[in-house]
């Protein structure tokens, strides 16, 4: 891009590399070539009135873009999370290349220009819709780092273990673990375990991502801490509830596991 480009790249079609892909190392590598320019243009801005007022906004994105990373590499996200965390982050890095070029065409006139220029306010307006970019692909990227948190398998253990012992201290005693599941059909104990576990805090997104480890994590309660009953559930059961009805989505295998 020339320095001389005053283009602004408009939101939502821009690629840096590729096809949109959903691959978490592709969101990592994105995260590793936007941040040194991020922090470049942060460190270059403490000369210029004009572009001070952007350092705020490169700040906080600095910060939302190290969570991110440090989320993305310790969650099992689901792929249209990965795939919107693609999108916003491409059309960050063209944010800041608009800005690194309209830095370099101000540095381009001169000083006796550029005194000008700040006194007048040159070009504020474009200025400010960067800064207005830049905040709202920061506030994402927060709101996607949140979902990645509730999302990962730690998150969901804790809460697992919550439940567990809301079994155990008898304030569950209507628990679909708790009580002998084995009249109700495999459907109907999972939709209301899931309601369960939705109770403290189990996302609709943490569950399918996590469901063989809940599964796993139920039975082994079931027969090493004496948690209850058997369950009359299988994955297949998870499948056969209506998507669309029930706003749950389940990628599972034919092959059933019992608990």
């Amino acid at each position: 891009m020339s320095s001389a480009t005053n283009t602004i790249h408009t939101q939502g079609g821009a690629v840096i590399s590729g096809t949109l892909t959903a691959s978490r190392d592709i969101n990592i590598n994105h995260i590793t070539t936007i941040r040194p320019l991020a922090r470049a243009l942060h460190h270059s801005f403490f000369t210029s009135d004009l572009f001070k007022q952007v350092q705020n906004e490169l700040a906080l994105l600095l910060v939302a873009l190290d969570t991110t990373k440090e989320n993305l590499e310790g969650t099992n996200s689901s792929d249209t999370l990965l795939s919107e965390l693609d999108r916003e982050l491409q059309n960050c890095h063209w944010t800041l290349l608009d800005l690194q070029a309209f830095k370099e065409h101000f540095e381009n006139v001169g000083p006796d220009t550029q005194v000008t220029w700040e006194r007048v306010g040159w070009r504020t307006e474009d200025l400010g819709e960067i800064r207005a970019r830049l905040s709202s692909y920061t506030g994402i990227l927060n709101f996607l780092s949140i979902n990645m948190i509730k999302s990962s398998q730690a998150h969901v253990e804790q809460l697992l273990r919550v439940f567990i012992d809301e079994i155990h201290s008898g304030r569950r005693e209507g628990s679909v673990v708790s009580n002998d599941s084995l009249s109700m059909n495999g459907r109907e104990a999972w939709r209301q375990l899931r309601k369960e576990l939705e109770s403290v805090g189990i996302s609709h997104e943490a569950l399918t991502q996590n469901r063989y480890f809940i599964l796993s994590t139920l039975k082994k309660a079931i027969s090493q801490e004496g948690l209850g009953e058997d369950i009359n559930i299988d994955i297949q059961d998870m499948d056969d509830l209506d998507e669309t009805k029930d706003g749950f989505q389940v990628f599972a295998p034919a092959n059933a596991l019992r608990i």
